[in-house]
């Protein structure tokens, strides 16, 4: 919060000396420079018009010359705006026969957009970001949003790019104008090698590592959510230190400060390469496994994984319809399971893949199953959410018993009743919401059409408004911290194996049980032309789940059994938990009707609609969204 404050009264400031300064950008007219190599020793490069300009020992040269262009004071880095070259050391800066004097002597990065100066260093523990506006002679300092470290660098006229280092190694990078001194989107979050913007088709491309030897750069359209990665050249294999463009040519430095112009920088493919498509709400879990296998798959097959994202979710079931082929495997997201069209290539028939699910429980592999043909590989499996905790000595203590596992929502009424009665409460949630009743009934990845005929829903709505009204649940806005609750949902619940934690079923509409799980998948296109390759990808994808096997539970033979054989009650877990996986299905997409029929039950809730005149919209518009 201090920090958020902070920038928003530097915000505020930095607006005020902005004003009557002349920043609009600048057109620049860039240069097309032939393909050439400087083998310079180069610590830092800018270019300016025609001309290429390095340091060297703390000196400015420019490639055409081995002359000393610049020697004022030891240079330590190098920035243009296009138009003029800015040279920075030890607290100065030279640009355009001035010198100017600024805060920092020992900084990270450098750039000069537009009429600003721009720098990183660090504060203590802190990174910061430093501006030194031309035409007021005015500095400030923000925090980057993010990161243990941030370095900055030129992107298009008034504007940055911010690159914050993470705990982790990755970078996270977001642009930022200097004109309005306001952060923009994120970006790009990776491992960033090297980074510069290409004004010949207004994009932003970064260089990344696979390996040690192998990179990749990622085309980042300004204006557009699309992405492209492809195969560098081979000067760029091993990374870059710095990279720019000019004309739509790169101008980058190696490792050993060799500068190079190439105006063919990229290959118009990657060889051997798996393209992954996963969306913004893709598992967190799946895509950082696919990021974890990368290094192995490419160095034991020489299979370079390429992962794009894609933005706008709508358009991955367009693209597969479609029958796109530009991509081998997608990871949708969790509640995005659609699979009533052929458009995933069944993995039956890829014995490399097949081996992995021999291994897994019989469960794993039925999950993963859709009219008889495995679909995908699990990239998440929770089952926990459709279970619920519960505190067993406060049962004993009200001298209650657990209903049947096949317990109704009558019963539940019921028991919180009774629980109500002895001074405690039964939960302090639903006891089923709304979207487990379209996962149950309205699921078209079970049955096609709807399983109610309404009967359920009115249910559904009458008894969570009596327990809302009666005051059966546990309010913590309005009840006392200290309540005693009889059920309730937390990680221990979501992770009740190895744990000891006490757990039991929801209560169910229609006396089977209720499905409440998160399950990914990654799939493979049936479009691919690399489909050897993908299935190899998906057999090490579903290897993780070993290591991962703590995490969601014994989803192996193996693990499964020597849980079970370590006592009574991890013998119960695991027999749970097997139930679980028994009843759990793919999601369909119901985010559009769901969002729909949360609106109005909470205005029957409220009493501001009667209950058939409820029934009657959410009904209806279920039977538009799921009937056939």
């Amino acid at each position: 919060m201090k920090r958020m404050i902070s920038y928003l009264l530097v915000t505020v400031i930095m607006l005020g000396v902005l004003v009557g300064c002349d920043t609009a950008p600048k057109e620049v007219e860039e240069h097309t420079f032939p393909d050439a190599e400087y083998a310079v020793n180069a610590t830092d490069m800018a270019v300016v018009g025609d001309k290429i300009y390095y340091i060297s020992d703390e000196k400015v040269y420019e490639t055409a010359s081995e002359a000393v262009v610049f020697e004022e004071f030891p240079a330590q880095f190098l920035a243009s705006n296009g138009k003029e070259l800015a040279v920075y050391g030890s607290g100065q800066v030279w640009c355009g026969e001035e010198t100017y004097t600024v805060p920092q002597s020992e900084i990270s990065s450098f750039v000069y957009a537009d009429s600003t100066f721009c720098w990183s260093y660090m504060k203590g523990d802190l990174p910061q970001i430093g501006f030194y506006n031309i035409g007021s002679g005015e500095t400030i300092s923000v925090n980057p949003l993010t990161g243990v470290e941030c370095d900055v660098i030129s992107y298009q006229n008034a504007d940055i790019l911010v690159v914050c280092y993470e705990f982790d190694g990755s970078m996270a990078m977001y642009d930022f104008s200097t004109e309005t001194m306001k952060p923009g989107k994120l970006l790009i979050h990776d491992t960033i090698l090297g980074c510069a913007f290409n004004a010949a088709d207004s994009s932003f491309s970064y260089i990344s590592a696979i390996s040690d030897s192998n990179a990749r750069m990622t085309v980042y359209p300004r204006d557009t959510n699309e992405e492209s990665q492809y195969a560098v050249c081979v000067e760029m294999r091993s990374g870059v230190d710095k990279l720019l463009f000019s004309g739509g040519s790169a101008i980058f430095t190696d490792k050993a400060g060799s500068i190079f112009v190439r105006a063919n920088y990229i290959e118009d493919a990657i060889p051997n390469a798996v393209t992954v498509l996963v969306d913004e709400f893709s598992s967190n879990f799946g895509q950082n496994r696919i990021a974890e296998i990368s290094d192995a798959v490419f160095d034991q097959y020489g299979i370079e994984i390429i992962v794009k994202k894609l933005k706008d979710t709508s358009k991955l079931p367009l693209k597969l319809l479609a029958g796109d082929s530009d991509f081998d495997l997608y990871l949708p997201s969790p509640a995005n399971a659609e699979l009533y069209y052929p458009v995933y290539e069944p993995l039956n028939d890829y014995p490399v893949i097949m081996e992995q699910f021999d291994t897994m429980l019989d469960e794993v592999r039925e999950i993963c199953t859709y009219d008889g043909k495995i679909f995908g590989v699990p990239a998440q499996i929770s089952v926990g959410r459709s279970v619920m905790g519960y505190d067993a000595e406060l049962l004993a203590k009200l001298g209650l018993s657990l209903p049947d596992e096949n317990w109704t929502l009558d019963d539940f009424y019921a028991l919180a009743k009774q629980v109500r009665a002895g001074g405690a409460y039964i939960s302090a949630n639903e006891p089923l919401r709304l979207p487990l009743y379209v996962y149950h009934f309205c699921n078209q990845n079970v049955q096609k059409g709807l399983r109610d005929d309404g009967t359920v829903l009115r249910k559904l709505l009458e008894t969570t408004k009596k327990l809302h009204d009666e005051g059966l649940l546990y309010n913590p806005e309005t009840d006392p911290a200290d309540a005693p609750v009889l059920f309730f949902f937390s990680n221990e619940s979501s992770n009740f194996w190895g744990l000891g934690c006490d757990v039991w079923y929801l209560p169910t509409f229609d006396g089977t049980p209720v499905d409440d799980s998160t399950l990914a998948f990654l799939q493979m296109n049936v479009n691919s032309k690399h489909k050897e390759e993908a299935a190899i990808v998906m057999a090490e994808f579903i290897k993780q789940w070993r290591s991962a096997s703590v995490m969601f539970g014994p989803l192996y033979r193996s693990n499964a059994e020597e849980l079970a054989a370590s006592g009574e009650v991890s013998a119960k877990q695991v027999e749970i938990f097997k139930k679980l996986l028994s009843i759990a299905v793919p999601e369909p997409n119901i985010q559009e009707f769901y969002a729909f029929a949360y609106t109005e039950a909470k205005k029957y809730y409220n009493n501001e609609q009667d209950l058939e005149y409820t029934i009657a919209l959410i009904y209806d518009k279920a039977k538009m969204y799921f009937e056939e």
